[in-house]
C-alpha cells in the first residue's frame, strides 16, 4: 500500500516537470486581456447605438469569462490582482463604448431621437469615464455641449449647459467651496434681477433651489434678505407656477427654523387653528382649562400606531378629569372613508384633523396661503406629541409613551383616585 502511494506522489511530481513554463494562472490573464469590439466607421447615429448594445453584451461575456478563469485558476475575487484584471476589462470596453458615442454626436442631421438617446448614453457613461482617465465630469459634458454646437443644436447645447451649471453648485456645495459657490450663485441672482416680475418658473426654482441650499455652505454667507426679496418677487409674477414656488419657498424658510420655534414652546403658548374631519373647526374655548394633547402621527407609522395606544389608554383613564387630545393626521386625506375606518377599529375616539387643515391662526404667505402647523413648527418627524398644560402653555413637546402618563400623573394624580 505504502509503495501504491509514493508511485503516486513520484508520478505527481514527474508530471509537474512536463507543465509549460507559463504560469499557472494563463486562464485568468487571457480573460482579463479580451479587448472590446472594434468601433464601426459610419454616418449611421443607429449604427453607433446599435455598436452600444454589442459592446455591452461582449463585456457581460468578457466578465462571465473572467470569472470562470479566476475559479479555474483558483484567483480570489477579493484579491488585488482579480480587482485589477476587471478594472482593465472595464476600462476597455469603456473607452471604445465613449468612442463610439463621441463619433455618432459628431453626425450632423441625426433624428432627435437618435441625439436623445446619444447624449442619455454619454451621461451615463460620464462618471465612469472619469474615473478612469481622471477628467471632470462638467468638462466632459462641457465637451459634449461643444460637439452639439457643431452640428447645429444650440438648443440642446443650451439644455446641457444648465445640466452642467447644476453639476458644479452641487459640487460646490459638497466641498464647502465658498468662493466657487460665491461666483456660481452671482451668475443666478444677476439673471433674476434682470427678469423682474417676468421670471420664468424655471429660473425661479433654480434660484430658489440655490439659495436655499447656500445656508448649507460653510464661509457662505446670504445677503441679509435676499430669501425674503425672491419670495416676494416671485410673488408678484402672474405666472401662477412662480406663485407657487414663492411659496413653497416660504415655508421651506418658516420649516427650517420651526425646530428652533418647537423646541422652544415649553413654558410658552403654542399657535395652532384648523379644521376636524367632521368639518368642525377648533375652538380653543373648548379647551380652556383643560391638558391638551396635540399628538402629530400617521397609520402609515408603526411607532405612531404603538404610541396611539399608549394615547387611547390615558384618555380612558384622565379624560373625565379634563383630559383632551387632538390627532393631526400626516395619512392621504383623498381617502377619508379609510382613515375614518382604521380610527373606527382601533377604537381612537378624540378629535382628528388632516394635516393640510392644521394651519396657524392669522398667518398667510406671501401669496396669502394658509401657512401649515407642521411646517411652521419644523415637524419632520412623527410622531409628535406635544402637551399642553391648563394654563394653555406647553408643557412638553415630547409627551411619549410613559412620559405622558408620568406628566398627567403629576397633573392630575393616580387616575384611580376620584
Amino acid at each position: 500500500m505504502k509503495s501504491r502511494l509514493l508511485l503516486a506522489v513520484c508520478l505527481a511530481v514527474t508530471s509537474a516537470l512536463f507543465i509549460p513554463a507559463a504560469t499557472a494562472q494563463d486562464a485568468f490573464k487571457a480573460a482579463a486581456a479580451v479587448e472590446a469590439p472594434a468601433v464601426p466607421q459610419s454616418d449611421s447615429a443607429a449604427d453607433y447605438l446599435n455598436y452600444l448594445n454589442q459592446n455591452e453584451k461582449a463585456l457581460d461575456e468578457a466578465v462571465r469569462n473572467l470569472v470562470d478563469a479566476a475559479q479555474k485558476d483558483s484567483v480570489d475575487s477579493n484579491s488585488d490582482q482579480y480587482a485589477a484584471g476587471l478594472s482593465d476589462l472595464i476600462s476597455r470596453f469603456s473607452l471604445k463604448a465613449m468612442d463610439a458615442l463621441n463619433k455618432g454626436l459628431e453626425l450632423k442631421n441625426v433624428s432627435d431621437e437618435e441625439l436623445a438617446k446619444l447624449i442619455i448614453e454619454k451621461k451615463k457613461l460620464i462618471p465612469a469615464y472619469c474615473q478612469i482617465t481622471g477628467t471632470k465630469e462638467e468638462d466632459e459634458l462641457s465637451t459634449m455641449s461643444d460637439q452639439l454646437r457643431k452640428i447645429g443644436r444650440p438648443d440642446v447645447a443650451d439644455a446641457l449647459d444648465e445640466s452642467i451649471f447644476n453639476v458644479k453648485v452641487q459640487k460646490s456645495i459638497q466641498a464647502n467651496d465658498a468662493e466657487t459657490f460665491s461666483k456660481l450663485f452671482a451668475v443666478v441672482n444677476e439673471q433674476v434681477q434682470k427678469a423682474g416680475k417676468d421670471i420664468s418658473p424655471e429660473l425661479a426654482f433654480k434660484a430658489a433651489k440655490i439659495a436655499l441650499a447656500a445656508r448649507d455652505v460653510k464661509g457662505y454667507k446670504l445677503e441679509d434678505g435676499l430669501l425674503k426679496k425672491y419670495v416676494e418677487q416671485f410673488a408678484s409674477s402672474s405666472n401662477p407656477d412662480v406663485q407657487y414656488i414663492s411659496t413653497q419657498m416660504e415655508l421651506q424658510i418658516l420649516f427650517d427654523a420651526g425646530e428652533e420655534k418647537m423646541f422652544n414652546l415649553p413654558g410658552n403658548e403654542i399657535l395652532f387653528s384648523g379644521t376636524f374631519i367632521d368639518g368642525t373647526k377648533f375652538d380653543p374655548e373648548d379647551y380652556k382649562g383643560k391638558v391638551l394633547l396635540i399628538e402629530v402621527w400617521a397609520t402609515w407609522c408603526p411607532p405612531c400606531c404603538e404610541e396611539q395606544t399608549v394615547v387611547r389608554d390615558a384618555y380612558a383613564k384622565y379624560h373625565d378629569k379634563g383630559f383632551e387630545v387632538i390627532g393631526i393626521s400626516c395619512d392621504d386625506e383623498n381617502d377619508p372613508d379609510g382613515f375614518k375606518e382604521f380610527l373606527d377599529t382601533y377604537k381612537f375616539t378624540w378629535k382628528q384633523m388632516f394635516e393640510s387643515k392644521a394651519v396657524i391662526p392669522g398667518m398667510k404667505t406671501v401669496t396669502g396661503q394658509p401657512v401649515p402647523f407642521n411646517k411652521y413648527y419644523g415637524i419632520y418627524k412623527v410622531p409628535r406629541p406635544i402637551l399642553i398644560g391648563k394654563d394653555g402653555k406647553v408643557v412638553t413637546v415630547n409627551a411619549r409613551g410613559p412620559e405622558l402618563e408620568r406628566r398627567l400623573k403629576e397633573i392630575y394624580g393616580d387616575a384611580s383616585e376620584k
